[in-house]
Parts: C-alpha cells; sequence; structure tokens
C-alpha cells in the first residue's frame, strides 16, 4: 500500500469515528443531518488529498445515491427499527442511538472506501459512476460492519492500560464513567 492509500484510509477511519460519535445524537432526524455532515466532509477531504475538484452539490447528491444504494430494504429496516425504538423511554432510545451509531459508521465507511478506491484509479467527479458505486457500496456495506467493530474495540483499547502496566481499569457502563484505580 502507497502512502497515498494509507493517508486515505486513514482519512476514512477518522470520518468511521466521527459518525458513529454523531449516530449516537439522540434526536431522530438530527442524528441523520449530522451523519449527512460527516460524510460530506469526508468526501471533501478524499478530493482534496487525491487533488480532485469538488463541489458540494455533487457530494449531496452522489452520498445520497449511494446510501439509497445500499441494500435499501436493509437501510429502511434499521432506520424504522431505530426510529420505533426511540419511542420507548431510556432504554429504546439508547438502543436506538447504538444502533444509528453503527450503521452509520458502517455506511460512512463503506461510502469513504468507494471514493478513495475511484480516486485513487485516477477518477474524477465527472468520470464518477453512480450505479457502479452502488453495486460496489452494497457489496462492501457488510464488510463495513466488519470494520466499525473493530475500531470500536481498537478504540476502548486505547483507553484501558494493561494489569501489567499497574493499573486497573473499571467501566460503569450505565453511567458511562471510567475510573482508574492503582493495582
Amino acid at each position: 500500500m502507497t502512502d497515498s492509500q494509507m493517508a486515505a484510509k486513514n482519512i476514512v477511519s477518522k470520518y468511521t469515528l466521527y459518525a458513529a460519535g454523531a449516530g449516537l445524537v439522540p434526536i431522530p432526524m438530527l442524528d441523520l443531518a449530522a451523519l449527512a455532515a460527516v460524510n460530506l466532509a469526508m468526501i471533501q477531504d478524499i478530493t482534496k488529498h487525491f487533488g480532485a475538484d469538488f463541489s458540494e452539490e455533487w457530494g449531496k447528491s452522489t452520498i445520497a445515491a449511494l446510501l439509497a444504494g445500499m441494500t435499501a430494504t436493509s437501510v429502511a429496516k434499521s432506520a424504522g427499527a431505530v426510529s420505533m425504538l426511540r419511542v420507548i423511554p431510556i432504554v429504546g432510545q439508547a438502543v436506538a442511538s447504538v444502533s444509528m451509531s453503527v450503521f452509520g459508521s458502517a455506511a460512512t465507511n463503506v461510502v469513504g472506501r468507494v471514493f478513495v478506491a475511484h480516486f485513487a484509479a485516477g477518477g474524477t467527479m465527472l468520470s464518477f459512476d453512480v450505479e457502479q458505486a452502488k453495486k460496489s457500496a452494497a457489496e462492501q456495506y457488510a464488510k463495513g460492519k466488519g470494520v466499525v467493530s473493530r475500531q470500536i474495540d481498537k478504540g476502548k483499547s486505547m483507553f484501558s492500560k494493561s494489569e501489567a502496566e499497574g493499573v486497573v481499569v473499571a467501566e460503569d457502563v450505565m453511567s458511562a464513567e471510567m475510573v482508574a484505580t492503582p493495582a
């Protein structure tokens, strides 16, 4: 992998994590707006990285087309389930936010990978084939879920120290507090 490809992959990884955070927004529709903004910023960074032109209108329409093409029934079921869960006080809202976080970050990862592949091959905005990208996105969507799970695990490990280093980390999941105590 070239340095340029590695840098592009890092851009996608960064925005995948941002999308996970954006998906946690507990307000319906605001979470989707936050995810759209994250994806748009990612595409802008990818095009800038590859020295390609970028148009916000092109970015918005392309993101919408790609997300619509990603196994439409799967996306609809996910969005529908999340909306239904949000009406259940506290527990339903928490589960919905986590679900949207996973869905949004997986979708963002896929969108990023599609754009990186296109621009790395010398593509431009004008040569971007939305139909081909939809097919690629649908194939990579399942892969994206696995990537997100690994990144979440990697993120968790960044916040804990091993017992060999003399620190034990206790997590209180309900209050999301992290307490470090000497071993």
